[in-house]
């Protein structure tokens, strides 16, 4: 008999499939479960709220958005930025053109003849090109399209400048850029308006402050009313922000995930004053954490050894012309370690004597900010004799063992001596609102010297987004 090797490949199968899908027994342990993301624990108040408020909510009390709802809504509209990007261009350069602020479009050396008896001698002058012009002279002054200049015993040039409205000169252009507007399609327009728009455009800032009670941190309301200077932005606010006591088992274990991550939170930082924020721990270790970032974008209490480890951690050396070798770089970066430790010594006394009240979160502190320390800290360069060049190694963690427990020590390294780059912070909320919460870089000349003549600098140089053009987009959008 011919067997059916049909049916027998189909059984075969089926004994296949079924010891592979059949469960097996029950595991004596369930797995456990995974570690929820602090993202979906923390939640965020943007700053049109604050002024609605009588007092800062306690968490379990506040029905805000979660810091993952508006990550996911934020890179949305980073999205809709990129995939209208010549749209928005167009936009921009439009709106950037048609104001009324003077461009010059001309500048002319006219000579003026000598004369013994320095009279004043009248020039006649090329008519401007665009209506609306203003002329300007480096001496004299301009009179019915003449220049008066009084005349010397010898010939000399005057600069003369014309001037117009931007929109004046660049008519044409706006025109052609307005057609191309009107021929957006819905879906560019629709997208225009909900960047313009959107409240998940904007930042969120970190508020780092003094607890004024052990049961609310602003029971007077103080802290608030300076917080309701803020605009187009959410805070994260440990009070609002964190699950608070008293709380449920489920709630202390998101508060640990939230501690735990703290880091990864501490960005676009707002340090508020306080007599007493340096006794407190947490606060030391948010201050650090912000200066260690470079991302305080207000400073209002401006603690010099503060500012000098926030100066001294922004001062990466100059950009090497080679990727493929360090020389003087790398013992510039020395020079920035040795200011970077000098700084945290520094800091050392106030930490030690800082407060927590929960006396089990100093040794988290500390992990955190040995963590932080070891991330920030540019690598070592040892120089090559001969070779004219240095190589680098990464610091270990028995180097930074006793960092925010002793005195920081180091082995002698070859150095550099550079000036640090000084970060211009705002000294107030409402001066950080006036800058956008943007943090501008004074940078030493060498850093400025090399750059010009580095042609890879380029590549590492941030870029800016003009949010001056935003907000006229957006007034152009709105009517606002």
């Amino acid at each position: 008999m011919t067997p059916d090797f049909g049916k027998l490949l189909s059984g075969v199968f089926d004994l296949v499939l079924g010891a592979i899908t059949e469960p097996g027994p029950a595991s004596e342990t369930e797995a456990a479960p995974a570690k929820r993301d602090y993202r979906s624990i923390v939640k965020l108040i943007h700053a049109d709220e604050l002024r609605g408020l009588a007092a800062l909510p306690r968490y379990q009390d506040f029905g805000g958005i979660r810091l993952d709802e508006y990550e996911r809504e934020h890179a949305r509209i980073d999205q809709l930025k990129r995939d209208h990007r010549d749209a928005i261009a167009v936009l921009g350069k439009a709106i950037a053109l048609d104001r009324d602020d003077l461009t010059s479009y001309e500048r002319l050396p006219v000579a003026v003849s000598p004369f013994f008896w320095r009279k004043l001698r009248k020039i006649a002058l090329p008519a401007p090109k665009y209506q609306q012009t203003v002329i300007s002279a480096s001496a004299g002054e301009i009179v019915d399209g003449q220049l008066v200049a009084r005349a010397g015993w010898l010939k000399r040039k005057v600069t003369v400048e014309y001037k117009c409205p931007m929109r004046v000169r660049h008519r044409e252009e706006i025109e052609s850029l307005e057609t191309k507007i009107s021929e957006f399609s819905a879906s560019e327009n629709q997208a225009i308006d909900e960047i313009a728009t959107s409240r998940f455009a904007h930042p969120v800032l970190f508020i780092s402050h003094r607890w004024e009670a052990t049961e609310h941190p602003d029971p007077a309301g103080r802290q608030l009313e300076r917080l309701r200077a803020l605009k187009d932005c959410f805070i994260i606010y440990d009070y609002t922000s964190f699950p608070q006591k008293p709380m449920s088992e489920l709630e202390a274990s998101d508060l640990d995930i939230v501690l735990d991550d703290m880091g990864a939170l501490i960005r676009n930082v707002v340090v508020m004053d306080h007599p007493n924020y340096v006794t407190r721990g947490w606060c030391i270790y948010e201050y650090i954490a912000g200066c260690f970032e470079g991302s305080i974008v207000c400073d209002e209490i401006g603690d010099p050894r503060f500012v000098a480890l926030r100066d001294w951690t922004a001062s990466k050396a100059p950009i090497s012309q080679n990727l493929f070798r360090d020389g003087a770089e790398s013992l510039m970066s020395n020079h920035q370690a040795q200011n970077i430790f000098s700084a945290v010594n520094e800091i050392l006394p106030s930490f030690k004597a800082s407060e927590f009240s929960v006396e089990q979160d100093r040794a988290k502190v500390k992990r955190l900010l040995k963590s932080l320390l070891k991330r920030k800290l540019p690598a070592k360069g040892e120089f090559i004799q001969y070779f004219g060049e240095a190589s680098r190694s990464a610091w270990t963690d028995e180097e930074l063992e006793d960092a925010f427990e002793h005195q920081l020590q180091w082995k002698e390294m070859d150095v550099i001596s550079v000036d640090p780059i000084r970060l211009k912070v705002a000294p107030s909320i409402s001066e950080a609102v006036n800058r956008r919460y943007k943090i501008e870089k004074d940078k030493p000349l060498i850093h400025i010297i090399s750059e010009m003549g580095n042609p890879l600098a380029a590549l590492f140089r941030e870029k800016k987004e003009d949010l001056a053009v935003w907000d006229a987009i957006r007034a152009r959008r709105t009517g606002k």
